[in-house]
């Protein structure tokens, strides 16, 4: 399976991968990451949205 991924490309420049346990704060996560990336300020684009 990672030798396919790596075969399409594999992970794109400016890319940000969260790996979470289902069930395990995986919103969580992607709000925090959100916040971090927009540096604490009010996102424009619903977290639904920008990390589907």
């Amino acid at each position: 399976m990672w030798d396919d991924f790596l075969a399409q490309g594999g992970f794109i420049p400016g890319e940000v991968v969260t790996i979470t346990p289902f069930k395990a704060g995986t919103p969580w996560l992607q709000g925090i990451v959100q916040q971090l990336l927009c540096n604490g300020a009010d996102p424009n684009t619903a977290l639904s949205e920008a990390s589907p």
